[in-house]
């Protein structure tokens, strides 16, 4: 426009009001393309050299370019931020006026300010500047610059606040698409690990199975849950665990690609979802396929932790007739469920149904029996050969069910261990067990002796175990000497680091550390190399044939003479008749244990008369080895 025309105030109404007709009717899309369309019309129907948008940060104390159209005219890069300290004559006004018209910038009181660092450069001379609101609160402030000096019509300053009410109403807008997306990514997104969750997970497959038939094509599913998650959780600690999570999610989304539906249905449960023509067929393979990624450990903060996973699988075939989604994902459940037992992918079948119903409501009651201390210790003795004496207990769980009576691990400590119940149980069942002992103790002095207290992996890689223990023994009285920690090579396998730091930490304070079961695992004798174990334990399948079997008496024989060489003890379990005891005598066997000596039995009935009884059993039978080997 050239500088001589000076359009009538009519003329210029009807300017501006078809431009804002333009802004009015025009379509929000995205947000910086809307922004970039109200500033190009702005400054078209003013003749501007410049408009821009400015975004107040810091709680007000700085402005901040957020996006501009020019004409090419201003030359110089201009600074990108102004604060509040070098310029408060501008601030004071951006907040008072109801727009800063100036039309000379550079002596204007208001701006004079920003002359050295701002006009100079910019070649900028008059300004104007109109507050851009949001809900209320000024968020920033819509700038129309000139690099000559120009007197602002009234009718200008009316269009540039309209736009600028344009310009609120955008970013509120885009304010309120982005909370709408926030509360959709948190009513339908795992915060974890940012797949799909449970409710997600559900509406996908209600929709899959409401097209089933449609192309020929059936839904399948594919269920997989961390064996032992609440194990992990206890002993590796929640950050850890978390970072599992996130790092399996990662290798789902891997193995899914584009074409799967992947899900996080639960703390440590996880879905994969699809249409084929053969899903049965098909949720087989993705099943084996997972149970192959696997295979490699998982990076959790930096440590690679081998992680098992549970995975069932199940189906419907495009003419199936129940579509409820709740079913299919109890049937992927309930198979994944019974994949535990063999370690391979399980397909559903009706008769898992009952299975998995025991264990849930097994499950139920052993929460009971926590809850009621239903769970109470029952000792073994421990007997030399040479002294034909106790010298020691283990202590051994049994459940005192109020209806089906007394029952042994082998019943429910599989539901123990998957359920993560197995941490609890150890701690009541530790702090009873000190208790009663400490008093056995304490009632025969002449005879006191050690406990040998079991704890499974979980328990024993706890960061606070030596605290807990420590605690247990002092409010007991019994003295550390006289308790013997069990633990089996699962430990060393789970954390070796965390298995040598707590070995150490409990032998300090004067326990000792044996390691129970030794043979059943893959690298016992290195662990007897690394660890600073006290002494072993001899696994019951090396005793039950150790008579006829000539294999396990030269394994027994070996043990015991390289446990003789670095001192530590060994104790045979598991003795049941006196031809295993012979045996064990020959090759150098000095402690023992088992049904042939005594039952375990409750504390309360280890009395005086009880330990003679048992002493004088002894005697007869070691009595009759002596006879024997003579």
């Amino acid at each position: 426009m050239p500088e001589l025309y000076k359009p009538t105030s009519q003329q210029l109404l009807l300017k501006l009001r078809a431009v804002m007709l333009q802004i009015a009717t025009h379509r929000f899309d995205q947000l910086g393309s809307h922004l970039a369309f109200l500033l190009d019309e702005c400054r078209t129907a003013l003749a501007v050299n410049r408009v821009s948008l400015w975004v107040f940060e810091r709680g007000g104390q700085r402005i901040r370019l957020q996006q501009q159209s020019d004409d090419g005219v201003i030359q110089h890069v201009s600074p990108t931020s102004i604060d509040r300290a070098s310029c408060p004559n501008y601030f004071a006004a951006l907040r008072s006026d109801f727009c800063v018209d100036v039309s000379d910038a550079r002596h204007d009181p208001r701006t004079s300010e920003l002359f050295e660092d701002y006009l100079k450069p910019t070649g900028i001379v008059s300004m104007m500047d109109c507050a851009v609101r949001s809900l209320g609160d000024q968020v920033g402030v819509l700038c129309v610059e000139h690099t000559s000096s120009r007197t602002w019509h009234i009718l200008e300053q009316s269009f540039v606040s309209g736009v600028a009410v344009h310009v609120s109403l955008a970013l509120e807008r885009d304010e309120l698409r982005q909370a709408n997306a926030s509360l959709v990514k948190r009513v339908l997104f795992d915060q974890l690990t940012h797949l799909p969750n449970f409710l997600h997970l559900e509406d996908a497959l209600k929709q899959a199975l409401g097209d089933l038939g449609r192309g020929g094509l059936g839904v399948g599913i594919v269920y997989a849950d961390i064996e032992q998650f609440l194990l992990i959780c206890n002993s590796l600690g929640q950050s850890l665990a978390q970072s599992l999570l996130v790092s399996l999610s990662e290798r789902l989304r891997t193995l899914a690609g584009s074409e799967l539906f992947v899900a996080r249905a639960g703390d440590d449960d996880f879905v994969l979802l699809f249409r084929a023509q053969n899903p049965l067929d098909d949720a087989k393979a993705l099943a084996f396929r997972l149970l192959l990624a696997m295979r490699e450990p998982l990076n959790a903060e930096g440590r690679d932790v081998v992680c098992t996973l549970s995975i069932g699988y199940a189906a419907r075939d495009a003419d199936a007739g129940d579509l409820n989604a709740e079913s299919l994902l109890r049937e992927g459940w309930t198979a994944s469920r019974a994949a535990r037992r063999s370690g391979l992918p399980r397909v559903f079948e009706r008769g898992l149904l009952v299975r998995a119903a025991l264990e849930v409501e097994l499950e139920q009651e052993l929460r009971k029996a926590l809850r009621e201390g239903q769970f109470e210790p029952h000792l073994q003795p421990i007997f030399s050969l040479e002294t034909e004496s106790i010298v020691g207990f283990e202590a051994l769980m049994r459940w005192r069910h109020p209806t089906r009576g007394m029952i042994t691990p082998v019943e429910f400590m599989g539901v123990a261990q998957r359920t993560g119940l197995i941490v609890q149980m150890g701690q009541q069942l530790l702090a009873r067990t000190l208790t009663e002992f400490a008093k056995l103790n304490r009632a025969h002095p002449q005879s006191a002796s050690t406990l040998y207290f079991n704890m499974s992996p979980p328990e024993f890689l706890r960061e606070s175990l030596v605290e807990e223990i420590t605690f247990e023994l002092t409010r007991t009285g019994l003295e550390p000497q006289h308790l013997a920690l069990e633990i089996t090579e699962t430990v060393m396998i789970e954390d070796m680091p965390k298995t040598q730091a707590n070995m150490r930490a409990l032998q300090r304070l004067g326990m000792s550390v044996h390691l129970d079961d030794l043979g059943t695992g893959y690298s016992s004798l290195n662990y007897l190399r690394v660890l600073p174990v006290d002494g072993i334990k001899l696994d019951y399948s090396f005793i039950n044939d150790i008579e006829r079997n000539h294999r396990s008496a030269a394994l027994v024989q070996c043990l015991v003479g390289l446990s003789k060489a670095l001192n530590q003890e060994v104790i045979a379990e598991g003795v049941e008749w006196e031809g295993q005891l012979i045996q064990l005598h020959r090759l150098g066997v000095k402690l023992v244990q088992g049904y042939l000596f005594a039952y375990p039995t409750p504390i309360p009935e280890i009395t005086p008369a009880w330990i003679s009884a048992k002493e004088t059993h002894a005697r007869e039978l070691f009595q009759r080895l002596d006879n024997f080997l003579r």
